[in-house]
């Protein structure tokens, strides 16, 4: 029984790592039941990033660069 809950506790975790990619968190979830998260956890690190991801950590360019200054548009 503790097994088990276990087990469903490190599946969730790996669920959570792969929210940010783009498979996210159910399909990680999922597949962690069927394949353990130790055969996930690698699978994670060969996907990408989800789209969404990517896209927040592009710098804003909200001020144009002048003689070394910064000024607002």
């Amino acid at each position: 029984m503790l097994e088990s809950i276990v087990y469903i506790i490190l599946c969730v975790l790996t669920g959570l790592c792969g929210s940010q990619h783009r498979m996210g968190f159910f399909w990680t979830f999922f597949l962690a039941l069927i394949l353990t998260p130790v055969v996930m956890l690698p699978v994670l690190l060969l996907t990408g990033q989800s789209r969404r991801v990517e896209w927040r950590r592009r710098p804003s360019r909200k001020c144009l660069i002048l003689v070394g200054k910064r000024v607002p548009r």
